[in-house]
């Protein structure tokens, strides 16, 4: 998995963080995510369902904010992607990671999120 691979595929997944319909964003990741993919964010651990749940709650908590990717690194099947949070009127509040490991078929079979450290870490 080149970056430019890596970086197509990511891509593609964070439009579905996006304010879509749902039936984009489940047609978009059944374009992305393997049919057992395995999805762990700090809040939820699941697989599309829970993903699919995560993006609806981050669309009422953030209306109209979107996501932005700073860099990939790729070796093997596994991509780490660092990813900034932009806030409508153009701010940015959090900056993030997510390590991605691919299948041989190229579909995100595990994301894993590592956000900044709360208060409470």
């Amino acid at each position: 998995m080149t970056n430019l691979e890596a970086l197509h595929v990511y891509r593609r997944y964070v439009e579905t963080w996006k304010p879509i319909s749902d039936a984009q964003r489940k047609s978009i990741l059944s374009e992305v995510f393997d049919e057992n993919v395995e999805y762990l964010v700090p809040e939820y651990v699941g697989g599309t369902s829970a993903a699919i749940e995560d993006m609806e709650r981050f669309q009422k908590q953030y209306p109209g904010a979107h996501f932005d990717i700073e860099n990939v690194s790729t070796h093997h099947a596994v991509a780490l992607f660092k990813w900034v949070l932009i806030l409508p009127e153009g701010k940015v509040t959090v900056k993030g990671h997510d390590c991605i490991r691919f299948s041989p078929a190229g579909k995100i079979e595990s994301l894993l999120t590592f956000g900044p450290a709360s208060p409470k870490s």
